[in-house]
């Protein structure tokens, strides 16, 4: 599960690393004064939002809101910006990176260090990138910033700084189960101390604690987007207009490619994970009513569970939440070609083939 900006450094702040003065609004309106210039962020789980205008710098109360009100509201990356993060302007020396990352198949966290932060460093810190693993079996220890330092370049105070600032990445992965925090930039401000201008976080919502979402900040989320982080949904508001509910990030990609092949534009999406039930299929099509797409893409692996059993909860769950747009499926796994019947029975448009149930979902978004 991303977490969006202000939700990230929410949580940065509870482990001591320093974050820009800011906070999240959803209309231009409730903008109000701050130490200026300040930054006018798009709060959306998408990267090169600068260069897609959805960061902007404004110097005065006026700037800011007319900066929000032509962010908010707009298609950036495929996605719609709801709300922006102002944010107080500061001051930096030097821009780096630093990022840890839980590898959950050798069970190591890994940080990777560049001297180089900022927008390019994908490109330009080629062979700057220095990756520091953890064992599992010898966890944190002191060694790891003190070579992550000498990576970047940085002493004494500094140092030490970076020495907090990892030492609090690694509490937030065992404490949070983050399996990623990212800074780019990392700052060195012109007072010398260190901030997170920029931040990524995920958590694995397989095991999300209890009280993550209230330590994020996400009263700010919509009715939506609450209720699919508290179910473990992950969900993205893409602008287009074939809904889809699918199942692993693999399936997910896999459908979306397709429907961008056949010419379509992939609408609202819930990857309602591989281990789903009853409630998170039933949430997810209520859910996807209210967001209403031209048309709705239901492709899920069964995995363990009967798909002649997901089938009456999907055709139950369309009787009563009287859908009045069209849904198409493909259920595959045990007993997929019964679960297939019978949606025919039903007059539900169905097909175990990925691309003919694609195509199908496609026909019915240009109707």
């Amino acid at each position: 599960m991303k977490l969006f900006e202000w939700e990230a450094k929410n949580l940065l702040s509870r482990y001591g690393i320093l974050v820009p003065e800011g906070y999240v609004v959803q209309s231009p309106a409730d903008i109000h004064a701050m130490p200026w210039p300040v930054v006018i962020k798009a709060q959306i789980l998408s990267g090169s939002r600068g260069v897609a205008g959805g960061i902007m710098i404004a110097d005065t109360i006026d700037e800011a809101r007319h900066a929000a009100s032509n962010i908010i509201g707009m298609n950036l990356n495929g996605l719609r910006v709801r709300r922006v993060l102002v944010e107080r302007k500061l001051d930096t020396n030097r821009n780096l990176f630093l990022a840890a990352i839980a590898d959950n198949y050798t069970k190591k966290v890994i940080f990777l260090a560049s001297p180089n932060g900022g927008s390019r460093v994908e490109t330009d810190s080629i062979g700057e990138l220095v990756a520091v693993p953890i064992a599992p079996s010898v966890g944190y220890e002191s060694e790891v910033a003190t070579q992550i330092s000498s990576h970047l370049g940085v002493s004494g105070y500094d140092s030490a700084s970076i020495a907090e600032v990892c030492q609090a990445m690694y509490a937030m992965i065992e404490n949070e189960k983050c399996i990623l925090i990212e800074f780019n930039p990392l700052s060195i401000l012109s007072d010398n101390r260190l901030a997170a201008i920029d931040a990524k976080v995920a958590i694995d919502n397989t095991c999300l604690p209890s009280d993550v979402i209230d330590h994020c900040g996400s009263v700010y989320l919509g009715g939506i987007e609450a209720t699919t982080r508290r179910l473990g949904i992950e969900y993205i508001d893409y602008c287009g207009e074939i809904g889809v509910i699918s199942n692993g990030h693999g399936l997910l990609s896999l459908t979306c490619d397709i429907i961008h092949a056949l010419g379509g534009s992939v609408g609202p999406v819930f990857n309602v994970g591989e281990h789903f039930s009853e409630r998170v299929l039933r949430e997810s099509l209520i859910l996807m009513n209210r967001l209403h797409p031209r048309v709705t893409f239901l492709n899920v692996f069964s995995g363990f569970r009967d798909c002649v059993e997901i089938s009456e909860d999907v055709y139950h769950g369309i009787l009563e939440f009287h859908y009045d747009f069209p849904i198409v499926c493909r259920i595959k796994g045990l007993n997929e070609q019964t679960s297939h019947e019978m949606f025919a029975e039903r007059g539900i448009d169905s097909s175990l083939n990925l691309h003919e149930a694609a195509s199908m979902a496609f026909r019915y978004s240009r109707d």
